[in-house]
């Protein structure tokens, strides 16, 4: 009965990601071909590591944008009259020591499409690996308190073309500084948690001398057990990009049509089978503002499939 309950659940996930693969709008959150690049949730945060010391998470998302957003005000159709994308993305984790966690990303774009007043151009390829530590710094067990720091570096895995724009390229094509803060609150009681993280990507020129804005991810994420094997939560994220500069020789300038600010909700659902977990969600924006008078592509609601598995290794 519990292997038919498991594959019974497999199946209806495959059949939502199927279905909203083919239908979801999600973000494109103005020029920035980072889109995409960044997990969709801080769901690999939820996983506490209690007795394993490897976490392996496979990400997939399919966007799509068709609406320009003028501060916090929808526009409508712009100048690109369609972006669609499909990303996959691969997170793993590692504890050599209780206290030190060791994170890499891999990121591939099977494509990127845009259709504008040119006509359609599209690209793909790898966009970036990522690499940093995280160290606890404070871990109180009896109470359920865990925070942590860390820091790493974002290496470009493809460098563009001067023919494609820089918004549909598969990589910035430039290094990052990465700086990250955990922060987790168990209520062992009722079987939940609460996990507060926080992400800044500090970005440099790329080959064409295109720096795309600093980046800042802040999630507040409630967990709770409904029962055994299956959780659900709500997420609330806050996501913000600064202004894109173009430094190329005669310019130099800050581009005004570029960096957002914006709040998302997103319920969750967890199911775990044995080592291997399936996450679920579902991003809808509550408020956004696009800088610029001309407009931006915006974010819209958006479907994501995370497929995790944790597990001890010794060496």
């Amino acid at each position: 009965m519990k292997n038919f309950v498991n594959i019974a659940f497999l199946a209806l996930v495959g059949f939502i990601c199927h279905s909203q693969f083919l239908s979801a709008q999600c973000g494109c959150p103005g020029n920035s071909s980072t889109f995409g690049t960044v997990s969709l949730s801080e769901l690999s945060n939820v996983n506490s590591f209690v007795g394993d010391n490897l976490f392996v998470s496979l990400n997939n998302s399919y966007g799509f944008a068709d609406t320009y957003m003028v501060r916090d005000i929808p526009k409508g159709e712009g100048t690109i009259k369609d972006y669609k994308s499909n990303f996959l993305s691969m997170r793993v984790g590692y504890k050599p020591i209780s206290k030190l966690m060791i994170e890499t990303e891999l990121g591939y774009f099977v494509n990127k499409t845009m259709i504008d007043l040119g006509g359609k151009q599209s690209s793909n390829g790898f966009s970036d690996l990522s690499f940093y530590s995280r160290y606890t710094f404070f871990k109180d067990p009896e109470n359920g308190w865990d925070f942590s720091g860390g820091v790493g570096v974002k290496i470009p895995l493809s460098t563009g073309s001067v023919y494609i724009p820089q918004n549909i390229l598969a990589s910035t094509g430039a290094y990052a500084t990465i700086f990250t803060v955990v922060g987790k609150k168990i209520f062992s009681s009722i079987n939940s948690g609460l996990i507060l993280s926080h992400r800044t990507d500090i970005n440099y020129k790329n080959n064409y001398d295109y720096k795309y804005g600093n980046s800042f991810r802040t999630s507040l994420m409630f967990v709770s057990s409904v029962f055994e094997n299956f959780m659900v939560g709500l997420e609330a994220r806050n996501e913000t990009r600064l202004k894109d500069f173009d430094y190329s020789p005669g310019k130099s300038e800050e581009l005004k049509e570029s960096g957002m600010s914006s709040l998302i909700l997103s319920p969750i659902i967890r199911y775990s089978i044995g080592d291997f977990v399936v996450n679920l969600f579902f991003d809808m924006p509550a408020y956004q503002y696009y800088y610029g008078d001309n407009g931006q592509l915006g974010y819209k609601n958006s479907f994501g499939l995370s497929l995790a598995y944790s597990t001890r290794i010794d060496f």
